[in-house]
């Protein structure tokens, strides 16, 4: 099965349930950063570089601009909102959010937006960052070059401590009525990040991880937790389909090519096996995912615990075959590529020898785990 075909198959088990909300919510890419000292002059100009690269890129797309209040999106009132938060002191809000959606009800398909924490906080909060593209950008042929590229750019745009990006459902700016649907659709996925209220979230995520998806990002701090970058990046780089790519202040790990949802019986093998090696960093005492909804189904403190634990598969079982070298038998079957070799996903049957790329500018050949499909 191509890639392609394994997204829309993903998106067609959760876009039937979204369609009953009246297109109220969607299936999207959410990347949240969690950094320190927005409230700096320096991290301000640094957020406004990010906004008006977003407005270059997707300014034709924007309908609404919420700052201080709800506006539409225009060009001169965007440059009017970066010129009075360009004069906001260390105390003062920075908080701005562009949308695709003409309406707070209606759902943005791409967002940014952004809250800083004051000085007077200290180091005890973290400011946040969060974009949300389609998921469908992932199809195009260098969509996910582009959205790794819009990842590892914020996260050195803003030096970020912690963050994650991943499939997730994307809910209206006026979100609350909604939250239940987030609920229901993360109990069914577990590869289905829960990122509607980060501003809660960076209240307490100053001294560990929210935890991880399909992109996780980890600065120098949390990596010198875990014995450092060349121990770690050994530890995950021999789990299949687990890559690193250093930013400027820590490493990124993807888990797998493209994202998964996965199952509660079956969550996604390689976000299991970076869970493993991260668990350390996630937070021990995590709050309740949402706090308030006109209805009662919602995330509550002992269903958020089970949520951040969903990815904590029995170590005892294997979680995912770890990459094979060229020459080596086959140790699951399924779907397995090399960077060795173009277009090599394909099938192989477990106790097959895996076979060499001789000549490969790449180097040296190594099968990894690419799923059942």
């Amino acid at each position: 099965m191509s890639n392609s075909s394994s997204l829309d198959q993903q998106a067609s088990r959760v876009l039937p349930q979204l369609d009953q909300s009246e297109k109220a919510a969607t299936l999207g890419l959410a990347m949240t950063f969690f950094f320190k000292e927005g409230y700096s002059q320096e991290r301000k100009e640094r957020m406004i570089e990010g906004f008006e690269r977003f407005t270059f890129e997707y300014g034709g797309r924007m309908n609404q601009m919420i700052h201080g209040r709800s506006t539409g999106y225009t060009k001169q009132q965007f440059d009017r909102a970066v010129k009075k938060l360009r004069n906001t002191g260390p105390n003062e809000v920075f908080e701005l959010y562009l949308g695709s959606g003409s309406r707070l009800e209606e759902v943005d398909e791409i967002s940014l937006a952004a809250l800083n924490t004051y000085e007077v906080h200290g180091d005890r909060f973290r400011s946040f960052l969060r974009m949300v593209l389609p998921w469908a950008i992932l199809k195009e042929a260098d969509g996910p070059e582009r959205l790794q590229g819009w990842l590892l750019y914020l996260a050195d745009l803003v030096g970020a401590d912690h963050g994650c990006a991943g499939l997730s459902c994307i809910l209206p700016y006026d979100f609350d009525r909604y939250l239940p649907l987030e609920y229901e659709l993360a109990k069914q996925y577990p590869g289905l990040e829960v990122a509607t209220q980060p501003q809660s979230l960076s209240l307490y995520l100053a001294e560990a991880i929210k935890g991880v998806n399909w992109y996780t990002v980890i600065s120098h701090r949390f990596v010198e937790r875990l014995g450092g970058k060349t121990e770690l990046r050994r530890k995950l780089e021999g789990c299949a389909g687990v890559e690193c790519f250093d930013y400027d202040n820590g490493l990124v790990i993807r888990a797998g090519a493209l994202p998964e949802l996965g199952t509660p019986e079956k969550p996604p093998a390689a976000y299991v096996a970076v869970n493993r090696i991260l668990k350390p960093l996630r937070i021990t005492n995590p709050q309740s995912l949402h706090y308030y909804s006109p209805y009662n189904n919602l995330f509550d403190e002992t269903s958020s615990e089970r949520w951040y634990a969903r990815f904590d598969v029995d170590d005892s079982t294997p979680a995912i075959p770890t990459k094979l070298a060229a020459g080596q038998p086959c140790s699951v079957t399924g779907f397995w590529s090399s960077p060795a070799g173009p277009n090599s996903r394909r099938h192989f049957t477990a106790g097959e020898i895996m076979p060499e790329f001789k000549g490969s500018t790449w180097g040296a050949t190594f099968w990894h785990w690419a799923g059942e499909d």
